[in-house]
């Protein structure tokens, strides 16, 4: 993948993120008293997010930039946290989508 390409699934993932992080933080907001690692999770998922959408702003920057300075080991080790990364969002959405069909799914949730 080049730096474009990495650019765009980096940001677009971070989206994701995003979106799962406010769903988590509704669960959260909704579920039983005292469940503080959901709250966590919540957290967790947004700041991860929120930095993979900062380096997405750097790799789009890169792609725009006469010298480049982003290695083909930083653009390889930013493909694999996005699969990584996908793949957890993924597991995640799913179980907060258990949750959110019946009160019981919540217990389920770490």
């Amino acid at each position: 993948m080049d730096v474009v390409g990495s650019a765009a699934a980096i940001i677009q993932l971070a989206g994701v993120g995003l979106t799962l992080a406010k769903t988590l933080y509704n669960l959260y907001d909704k579920g039983p008293a005292g469940n503080e690692q959901l709250n966590d999770l919540s957290s967790y998922v947004h700041i991860t997010a929120t930095v993979l959408e900062e380096i997405g702003k750097v790799f789009e920057e890169e792609s725009k930039s006469t010298k480049p300075l982003i290695s083909n080991n930083a653009i390889t080790t930013a493909t694999e946290i996005v699969t990584r990364c996908s793949g957890t969002f993924n597991t995640l959405q799913e179980m907060a989508n258990n949750a959110q069909k019946n009160t019981m799914g919540l217990l389920m949730l770490p």
